[in-house]
């Protein structure tokens, strides 16, 4: 009898010391990383809207959040002037069975983003827009800031800014944003999440032709179909919302940067072989050649 009892003994001890371990920082289990995603729900959907800056992000987040009617779910504080990293504590406030959509987010793809998309099963909108536009859109977002900022892709702020001619503004966006874009695009485009279907690449362009069509298409990749006629009065309404469509004019960037401004911003796609650059408004004749 003694034979059977101490084995029996020593693992109830053993589990009691593992057990105490953890009661002294009981936060620190329950919300792991592991522990988080071992309790998110199966069935739950998630949408995530990424883009790069000035795309035409807040258009299609209003759009989506019309057109799903799901929940919202944040996954960093609104408004920070920081990297754009997601914070896995905040699925602790999701429901447990309604489905989510995560309005845009400027982040870059990562392990830690890959692991969390897999993690949650979650459907991923990746939106980009003609890098030769977003340069003269970036260009008057920053001019038109008058409160001082801190560029979450660069530093700057308004003091340094206001003492900058035209043509330094400029050679700012190119020499210091630009390349946040490339990182951006790339590691996106080059992921194993683009490869596996979890990513839907929304081009600013063909959202701006015809909204009403690239909003159908986003939906079929979730899986939610919802009625043309709903779908027709969301985007006629999103006309009377705050949503800088009306700024987002397509081939501003071709007339308004000169050929060495040009030349300077596709020499960066130069670096990364094999990646199609056609939906940044840079196709691989000029990639390879000139602008």
């Amino acid at each position: 009898m003694a034979f059977y009892l101490i084995p029996r003994k020593l693992l109830l001890a053993t589990f009691l010391r593992r057990l105490f371990r953890k009661l002294k920082n009981p936060y620190g289990v329950l919300y792991s990383d592991e522990f988080i995603f071992r309790h998110l729900p199966e069935k739950r959907k998630h949408a995530w809207l990424i883009s790069a800056p000035k795309s035409g992000s807040t258009w299609l987040s209003v759009l989506l959040e019309e057109g799903l009617g799901w929940d919202t779910l944040r996954l960093m504080p609104k408004d920070i002037l920081r990297e754009e990293v997601p914070e896995i504590m905040r699925f602790m406030q999701l429901s447990r069975s309604r489905p989510v959509f995560t309005p845009r987010t400027h982040t870059r793809y990562s392990q830690s983003v890959h692991r969390m998309v897999e993690k949650a099963d979650i459907g991923v909108i990746v939106q980009v827009r003609n890098i030769f536009d977003m340069v003269i859109s970036y260009l008057d977002h920053l001019n038109n800031d008058r409160t001082g900022f801190i560029v979450p892709v660069a530093f700057m702020n308004f003091d340094s800014w206001k003492q900058l001619s035209d043509t330094e503004k400029t050679s700012f966006i190119i020499e210091m944003v630009v390349p946040w874009y490339f990182g951006f695009y790339c590691g996106w485009m080059t992921s194993n999440l683009m490869k596996d279907g979890h990513v839907y690449l929304c081009q600013y362009e063909r959202l701006k032709s015809d909204p009403l069509q690239e909003l159908q298409r986003i939906l079929d990749f979730l899986e939610e179909g919802r009625a043309e006629t709903l779908l027709r009065e969301i985007v006629e309404a999103s006309d009377q919302k705050p949503t800088k469509k009306n700024y987002g004019f397509v081939g501003r960037g071709r007339l308004h940067l000169n050929d060495e401004q040009k030349a300077k911003i596709v020499s960066y796609a130069s670096f990364y072989r094999g990646v199609d650059f056609g939906p940044l408004g840079i196709s691989d004749s000029v990639n390879r050649n000139d602008a």
